[in-house]
């Protein structure tokens, strides 16, 4: 594995002593081609990360509703029958545990939504050997997961995923203050999921002290999401690799790429600012904990 090595700018050379940046782009680069959230291996990254070796995560909602969130046409009577199931069963179970079916992860289908496969992804062995590389050695690492498509337009929320009550939230606290949200608390627009990045950091970093959050960019209403979600699966499940040609194709593709990346002057801009302050929290928070210890305050 090849990585590029460029010199300091500006930016690099105002950072606190004793903190350093390493960017991660594109780490999974055909959805990048493909415009699609899953890789090449049809799994959701941001559901991989769990222990392969252990029993996987259950969703027994998403079980019984599998078939009716992907039926095999996205228009008809067949169609508009399988979305009347969903709301029926929505309607009983409620909105908490219609959201947690539908996208908090699963692992027995590999077609469906948010599938966290069945084995460790390419993006997610590299990502593994990215931290090995750089950042198993450090004492302390803070990552930033940058996400679009839940919360209100141009909105960046930081989601945290540490478990409350732990050093790591309340640094989280102190650093990005009243913003944070925790969706172990239900104060977020996301839920607790399965086989976060988050969990992939902290388990290719034991002994690093970590802070993670998720920086997630509110784009359109999120029923929106599902549909454009769903026809992209739908479109790949019956066209495979000939989905831009295929009827429709090019049409659903630009749909998902609006959804997550609204090519606005506005909403960029929001984008850029708040990614600026989180950014700039993130070393702040960095750079005071490495005072602290050169002083001998902390561990």
């Amino acid at each position: 594995m090849q990585f590029a090595r460029v010199g300091r700018s500006a930016a690099a050379r105002r950072l606190p002593a004793g903190v350093a940046v390493l960017l991660v782009h594109a780490i999974n680069p055909y959805g990048f081609a493909w415009l699609r959230r899953v890789t090449e291996e049809g799994v959701d990254l941001n559901r991989n990360y769990v222990d392969f070796d252990r029993p996987l995560p259950e969703n027994r909602g998403y079980d019984e509703l599998a078939a009716d969130f992907l039926p095999e046409e996205i228009e008809g009577p067949a169609f508009e029958a399988a979305m009347a199931r969903i709301e029926a069963w929505r309607a009983t179970h409620g909105d908490a545990a219609y959201f947690a079916a539908y996208s908090a992860g699963q692992y027995r289908h590999p077609l469906g939504f948010f599938y966290g496969g069945a084995a460790p992804t390419w993006s997610r062995r590299t990502t593994e050997s990215i931290c090995a590389r750089f950042l198993a050695d450090r004492r302390q690492v803070a990552g930033i997961d940058f996400h679009t498509g839940l919360g209100p337009h141009g909105y960046g929320e930081p989601i945290c995923h540490h478990e409350p009550d732990t050093p790591a939230l309340a640094r989280a606290r102190a650093w990005y203050g009243d913003s944070l949200t925790e969706p172990r608390r239900g104060t977020s627009t996301s839920q607790a999921r399965s086989g976060l990045t988050h969990f992939g950091y902290a388990r290719a970093l034991p002994g690093v002290e970590l802070n993670f959050v998720t920086l997630e960019y509110g784009t359109y209403a999120r029923e929106r999401g599902t549909v454009v979600f769903r026809e992209d699966h739908w479109l790949h499940r019956k066209y495979g690799d000939g989905a831009f040609e295929a009827p429709r194709g090019r049409a659903i593709k630009a749909a998902i790429r609006k959804h997550f990346y609204p090519d606005t002057q506005d909403w960029k801009e929001m984008v850029l600012w708040r990614a600026f302050q989180v950014i700039r929290q993130t070393v702040e928070g960095l750079g005071s904990s490495q005072a602290q210890r050169r002083e001998g305050i902390g561990p």
